[in-house]
């Protein structure tokens, strides 16, 4: 039997095994179970007989099920393994770069850390060979596979360093300031499996294979070469000790000993002496030096900010235009007010869309103030996409603090009202994956919002940002009950039970709370004749929504997003990812409403509602994908393109 043939004889085997099962949907307990299988394959290797164990575990995306993700932390938490992560070519794909960034995010919310090998296992030889043919500037036509192999691995090599998501995890042995470079790292390689019999190929596969294993084994050596360093460093402080000792009568190590104690007390006699003097003298000069290198200092900042690329809102401080200028607000028009805020209408010199927010006057002491600006710097220093940035920070002669923020006209509540019914599923996707990417964001770094809402959600003509974090949180455990009605299960649960002591104990993931509050955005989103805030009754409005113009798949998420039990919420990264997947699933024609039915007997799912009627209303409808004339057409929940005709008929 040929390689070929046996290769695929085994695949067939190993597939009845770990195959994914069909027709089970991937929150079951059943694909939960099947998951958590782990099924042992023994091949004879002269590499695995040397006592290494391989674990293949599928990549995922956060709108897989939250099982895969698991199984991987549970692995790594219980053997510590070494990383393979394949990946493909140009650049990374999206699937590549959002697998990888889901698998950091994991391991990151965990506290795990892992050393990652990244292998390229798109390489081919025979295109390898065609490249070099084809190759004008190459004048050299006898070269050789090895030459060839590291070619190829120098261009793969500058792909994966073009790839934000990954270049800074990518191991080099490197000194001082030198920079990366594909001579230093030892963490990349290339792999093929497209000719087992080539022998470029067959190269190409034991150099990986050795590289893996001498990474794997240099990181899992680390620990131990470092208490092997501490333990020879005693060893030669002993030694070095006994040396010393040696050479010295008791008389002689009385007498050094004195002289340190002497010297000691007489030390700090002179420093007791002095310290007030120094301090005094520190108080003085400090603040007179820096009045005088102010200017200096504020020009020299100005030009590294320059040559940084950096924008004046991304300082968080008084820029040198407004120097010795004061903010003008007008305190009488309040455009807002929450608990603890109230927001007025301000300008600075020649900035004039900026508004001001102020600590409430009946808020006794500005600790509050500072501990909100403290927030909105963490957050505009994360550099979040669809956020509210912090522009300035400014305190007036009565130590009131000012946060100026920029200023937009309206908000989601008011476009809502006045517009619904003129969003589409398009746009009601858009938004909420927008604003749940933020939270993911926030997430990632242990913060949390806690009022996510439409009134906190200002608008610049058809982009959305997200504002107020006066209720905005650091960790992810919460204690204070904050919020707008209706509330989220939990928090109702402590209302109900606040007038016993154990509530006082209670508290709640602040971060399931924000996904609750997610969910409770897309309801608000989703298309509708007029617009309808979220209730109590969340699970009944979702039943009211017209399919033809709300996805199924998007009703679906909203309600496991306001499920009554925390633990079963998807996270806000799943969010996103899922919602990306709703969008790709909008109509192929208009690109905004969802897809509705499903053409027969071609079985493909393109259109909405609004494009199948005027496909319909041809002499011969024909399907916009394959070109053929469909006689009737089928609805359904299931978002896929095409189904095969053999799954369509049962």
């Amino acid at each position: 039997m040929s390689i070929k043939a046996r290769t695929k004889a085994l695949r067939t085997v190993v597939k009845n095994h770990v195959g994914r099962p069909m027709n089970m949907s991937e929150h079951s307990d059943e694909f939960k179970q099947w998951s958590k299988t782990f099924i042992e394959i023994r091949i004879p290797s002269p590499i695995l007989e040397l006592g290494m164990h391989v674990y293949d575990t599928p990549g995922f995306l956060g709108s897989d099920a939250p099982i895969l993700r698991e199984n991987l932390l549970a692995l790594v938490a219980s053997v510590h393994p070494t990383l393979v992560f394949l990946h493909d070519n140009p650049t990374g794909s999206d699937d590549s770069r959002k697998c990888y960034e889901e698998l950091k995010l994991a391991l990151h919310s965990h506290s795990m850390g892992a050393d990652i090998f990244f292998l390229n296992t798109k390489a081919d030889v025979a295109v390898i060979r065609r490249d070099a043919n084809n190759n004008d500037d190459n004048d050299d036509d006898d070269d050789d596979d090895e030459t060839l192999l590291n070619t190829e691995r120098l261009r793969c090599y500058d792909l994966l360093m073009k790839v934000d998501e990954m270049k800074g995890d990518v191991h080099h042995r490197i000194e001082h300031n030198e920079a990366p470079s594909f001579n230093k790292c030892y963490s990349f390689d290339i792999f093929s499996n497209v000719a087992p019999n080539d022998p470029m190929e067959q190269a190409m596969k034991r150099h990986a294979i050795d590289r893996i294993i001498h990474f794997a084994a240099e990181h899992d050596l680390r620990l131990t070469k470092y208490v092997i360093n501490i333990v020879h460093t005693a060893i030669d402080a002993f030694f070095d000790f006994i040396l010393v000792t040696n050479r010295r009568s008791l008389v002689e190590w009385n007498r050094l000993r004195d002289d340190a104690l002497e010297w000691g007390e007489s030390f700090f006699r002179q420093y007791r002496s002095i310290v007030d003097k120094i301090a005094n003298e520190a108080n003085r000069r400090l603040p007179q030096r820096f009045r005088e290198k102010r200017p200096d200092i504020e020009t020299r900042a100005i030009k590294d900010c320059e040559t940084r690329g950096i924008q004046w809102d991304e300082r968080l401080e008084i820029p040198a235009s407004h120097h010795g200028s004061r903010p003008d607000i007008n305190e009488e028009e309040v455009l807002g007010s929450g608990g603890f805020f109230t927001v007025h209408p301000a300008s600075w010199d020649n900035e004039h869309e900026l508004v001001a927010k102020k600590l409430r006057n009946h808020i006794i002491g500005q600790n509050f103030a500072y501990l909100e600006a403290h927030f909105h710097r963490t957050l505009t220093s994360l550099n979040i996409a669809h956020m509210i940035p912090l522009k300035y920070l400014y305190e007036d002669d009565n130590s009131s603090l000012y946060l100026l923020l920029p200023r937009y006209r309206s908000n989601l509540h008011k476009f809502l009202v006045e517009n619904m019914e003129r969003v589409t599923a398009d746009k009601a996707i858009k938004i909420s994956r927008n604003i749940a990417n933020v939270i993911a964001h926030m997430h990632a770094y242990d913060l949390v919002h806690r009022d996510i809402k439409v009134e906190n959600i200002l608008m610049d003509e058809d982009e959305v940002y997200l504002a107020d974090f006066g209720t905005c949180q650091v960790g992810i455990e919460n204690t204070t009950l904050v919020g707008f009605l209706p509330l989220p299960p939990e928090l109702i649960q402590t209302l109900d039970s606040s007038s016993n002591d154990s509530a006082r104990q209670y508290s709640y993931q602040g971060t399931a709370v924000d996904v609750h509050l997610l969910g409770r955005l897309m309801y608000a989103c989703a298309p509708k004749d007029v617009y309808t805030p979220p209730s109590n009754n969340i699970n009944e409005q979702l039943h009211l929504l017209d399919r033809k113009k709300v996805p199924e798949k998007y009703c679906q998420l909203i309600a496991r997003c306001v499920n009554k039990d925390p633990n079963q919420r998807p996270t806000a990264k799943e969010i996103v990812d899922e919602l990306d997947s709703i969008e790709k699933s909008s109509c192929v024609i208009c690109e905004e409403a969802p897809r509705f039915a499903r053409f027969e007997p071609c079985g493909h799912k393109a259109l909405c509602v609004q494009c199948l009627n005027q496909i319909q209303q041809t002499p011969q409808p024909k399907c916009v994908i394959c070109r053929q004339i469909f006689t009737n057409v089928q609805e359904d929940n299931n978002a896929n393109t095409f189904f095969a005709s053999s799954l369509n008929s049962t």
